[in-house]
């Protein structure tokens, strides 16, 4: 645990910044715009916004685990709404909206090796977008470039996020208030844990054959 200590010690900016995202999130719990909240953070995330709604599907789990399914569906339904605005994006808007975007970030690569997996196995491809650590953005603007069927897109997209979405509300439905506490006492070292496994996730994937 030193390790993680002392790495904890040098993030320590990020990490306050990061616990006070936590608490708010966690205080959207017992509100009734909460659920709200994650059904705009999800559509928002698929498009264009850079926090993943995880975050606060995880804080309103936690305070209401009664509803955990039903807020990962709210969840599931806003981010597959907002693939289908990314593809829009991605169909229509490439030249106008996407370049501009890819010259301000560091996103290019990223789409480059989405379209190169688009074309070499078609849309069902997004059927694993929630499961890496590829920004979902970049598979439903990359679906719109590579104008994938959008019937397949669109039940890809409901059956990877949803996965993923149900199975964090799962875990904390199962264990609700004890995960609570142990987020609650170790945020940090779990934030930086977090961070080590979707690097070694990221350095996996590209091992693997992702370019």
């Amino acid at each position: 645990m030193a390790f993680l200590e002392r790495l904890s010690g040098g993030v320590s900016a990020p990490l306050r910044l990061l616990r006070k995202v936590y608490d708010w999130c966690l205080s959207l719990a017992d509100r009734p715009s909460g659920e709200w909240s994650l059904l705009a953070l999800s559509f928002a995330e698929s498009t264009f916004f850079p926090v993943p709604p995880d975050i606060l599907l995880m804080a309103l789990a936690l305070g209401r685990p009664s509803r955990a399914f039903r807020f990962a569906f709210t969840c599931t339904v806003g981010s597959a709404l907002g693939g289908l605005f990314g593809y829009l994006i991605g169909v229509q808007f490439y030249d106008i909206v996407v370049q501009g975007w890819l010259e301000q970030s560091h996103y290019r690569e990223g789409l480059r090796e989405v379209l190169d997996l688009y074309r070499d196995y078609g849309g069902w491809v997004t059927a694993v977008a929630g499961f890496t650590p590829i920004p979902y953005k970049l598979f439903t603007i990359g679906a719109g470039i590579a104008r994938v069927n959008l019937p397949v897109f669109f039940v890809a997209s409901v059956l990877s996020r949803g996965a993923r979405f149900f199975i964090i509300a799962g875990l904390l439905r199962w264990k609700g208030e004890p995960m609570r506490r142990v987020v609650e006492k170790h945020f940090d070292r779990i934030s930086v844990l977090a961070v080590l496994v979707l690097a070694l996730a990221y350095l996996l994937y590209r091992a693997w054959g992702g370019g």
